[in-house]
């Protein structure tokens, strides 16, 4: 055991050293920093849309130019009718923004539970070759049991300002897919490889110790480096989030555990295959609940992120081929996942895993069409960690390292 640990204090020393550690950290800064700075534009903007002058604006223009489009005498009769109606609705609408009234209603528990019952009954009454619409019905339902069991009283048609909590969730969603994984084999994809490149392994191997407890080691550093890039990283990013937005936000509802499923359905007079939404085992919590559920989760997949690298180093002895390599299958398996939707293979890609927030709440199963749940990625992950792992030490002490 103290041999293990003595290589992995000299492992991690060298691994402060290099400059890459200290490239990989400033990226990941660089990336928080360039989206926050986009997020807190983007809300800017569409506070800006969304604002009672600009709204005012547009709805006078609006007026405007249907009051020409009556006018024009080379307009039908019938379609001046339905002018004067839109004109109407929006002078309606124009007076209420005018007014300082808000675009829609709150809904309070008692007008909650009316739209529950009509959900219900709408779904009693769908047409056996619509049925497969009961699902996102069914996912309404438990939005609105969310805000009367929390006593919220949301206006369903008014503009929600963006978020601290949103703007990580969207984060974590992006990352996940490519950001996560490059980051984490970047770092360590030369961890084995770039001894052999200084030729300092045979250095390395006139230690007492053997080949097994020196990969060991180099290993647990690779794990422990990955864990806190990941950790600051999502630090950083939540600080920026809080600063720039502020902390509302946590109760907003997130709907999980959404599953999908192909059905036949006759759309435009032709057979057509849709993914419908399945609601059975799905549940809404806290928007920020889910975020932190998912910062765990998503350090929880950097070992399977860590391990691929780690996994790359030990195949090559070039440094720059086993980085090359490690971001190539990142790359390539993100591509495939996206070109080869549906197919049941793919959950044998690692890659395909690594979004775990994306498939805790569903969404991996609606982008790639694939019937999966959180177990059945995390067994798919620990699968791939361990087999990596072995295969990376069965290479290690079977090379001819000196030669």
């Amino acid at each position: 055991m103290r041999e293990i640990v003595a290589i992995i204090q000299n492992e991690w020393i060298k691994l402060l050293r290099r400059r890459r550690f200290l490239v990989v950290l400033l990226l990941s800064l660089a990336v928080v920093g360039l989206f926050s700075v986009g997020s807190y534009y983007e809300a800017k903007q569409m506070e800006r849309y969304n604002s009672p002058e600009y709204q005012q604006q547009m709805l006078e223009d609006q007026l405007r130019h249907l009051d020409e489009m009556i006018a024009d005498e080379n307009i039908p009769a019938a379609d001046k009718e339905h002018m004067k109606l839109e004109r109407t609705n929006t002078q309606e609408r124009l007076d209420r923004v005018k007014s300082g009234q808000p675009s829609g209603t709150k809904m309070t528990a008692e007008m909650l539970r009316t739209q529950i019952e009509q959900i219900k009954e709408n779904i009693k009454n769908l047409p056996p070759d619509q049925k497969w619409q009961s699902g996102d019905m069914e996912q309404q339902i438990l939005t609105y049991e969310y805000y009367i069991a929390r006593d919220m009283t949301p206006n369903l048609e008014d503009f929600r300002p963006a978020s601290s909590w949103q703007m990580i969730e969207t984060f974590l969603m992006i990352g996940a897919m490519v950001l996560f994984p490059l980051l984490a084999v970047l770092l360590v994809a030369d961890m084995v490889s770039g001894e052999m490149t200084g030729g300092t392994i045979k250095l390395l191997l006139a230690r007492p110790a053997s080949r097994s407890k020196i990969l060991f080691g180099k290993y647990i550093t690779s794990l422990i480096a990955s864990i806190i890039l990941i950790a600051l990283l999502l630090g950083a990013l939540t600080g920026a989030m809080f600063a720039l937005f502020g902390t509302d936000g946590y109760e907003h509802p997130k709907t999980i555990g959404v599953r999908h499923y192909e059905e036949q359905v006759m759309m435009g007079g032709q057979m057509q295959t849709i993914f419908a939404v399945d609601a059975s085992n799905a549940k809404v919590i806290p928007l920020g609940t889910f975020v932190l559920n998912g910062m765990l989760l998503t350090v929880a997949a950097t070992v399977a992120m860590t391990t691929l690298g780690f996994f790359c180093s030990t195949m090559v002895r070039s440094a720059a081929v086993s980085t090359g390599l490690a971001m190539g299958v990142v790359v390539c398996g993100t591509i495939v996942t996206q070109v080869s939707m549906g197919s049941e293979w793919l959950k044998w890609l690692p890659t395909t895993h690594f979004n775990l927030p994306s498939i805790y709440s569903g969404e991996v199963g609606q982008m790639f069409r694939l019937h999966i749940t959180l177990g059945e990625s995390a067994l798919w992950l620990i699968g791939w960690t361990v087999a990596l792992y072995l295969i990376g030490q069965w290479r290690f002490t079977k090379q001819d390292l000196l030669g």
